[in-house]
């Protein structure tokens, strides 16, 4: 194990979204700003889990064997471990990887769930808003799932290995899909009323009518 502030790796030092201090330390800034000033929208980024190695304290594997009712004999090695294949770094599931991304979805997602009442309490025209990465395979095992649970995506993306892998249904990432207005996919808690789509040079073409549909007002 390794304290994230000690990896320069990592592009910044996150901290615990599981924790409830940090969930009231950010919305303090939601509560003041919302609160105090004329604004059309209030926009998250980076709201998830660092990454996938993150967090690993003592205090997420409390909540999390509380989550699952048992404790994890084995951790982190029973979530997953790192093998090298090939000269690349790939990733193990263990028995309880499954488990472990639904848990740390919900979290996220209930956070969002409590910042849009927060902002719509204070001011219901503010727009919640949500600047979304172009790494669609990775934003589930960052927490960043907060759709509808009756939403399956896999209907109608079949080819979405990282849903199959995880378990979990619909996924932050069908933002790119223009379904931003569709009831069916989101879940009314934690619904975002606009996203800032971002997307990688390589997938710029084949997603730009996408991205402009899902903007348009």
């Amino acid at each position: 194990m390794k304290d994230i502030r000690d990896d320069k790796t990592k592009v910044a030092a996150f901290l615990n979204p599981l924790m409830p201090e940090v969930q009231e330390y950010a919305l303090t800034f939601i509560r003041e700003i919302v609160g105090n000033y004329d604004i059309d929208g209030y926009v998250l980024d980076y709201c998830r889990f660092a990454d996938v190695e993150n967090d690993f304290s003592d205090y997420t594997r409390q909540r999390f064997e509380t989550y699952i009712g048992k404790k994890v004999a084995h951790f982190p090695e029973d979530i997953f471990t790192w093998e090298v294949t090939d000269g690349q770094k790939v990733r193990k599931d263990g028995p309880l990887a499954k488990q472990w991304f639904a848990f740390r979805a919900g979290v996220i997602h209930d956070f969002i769930a409590r910042t849009r009442k927060e902002i719509k309490t204070l001011q219901p025209d503010v727009q919640l808003e949500y600047w979304a990465a172009s790494w669609y395979g990775h934003l589930y095992s960052n927490g960043q799932n907060w759709a509808s649970q009756t939403y399956d995506a896999t209907k109608e993306y079949p080819g979405i290995a990282c849903l199959q892998q995880s378990g979990l249904r619909g996924a932050a990432g069908c933002f790119y899909e223009r379904h931003l207005p569709r009831k069916d996919i989101w879940d009314e808690r934690s619904r975002v009323d606009r996203v800032w789509p971002g997307t990688r040079q390589a997938h710029h073409q084949r997603r730009l009518q996408n991205v402009r549909q899902l903007i348009r007002p």
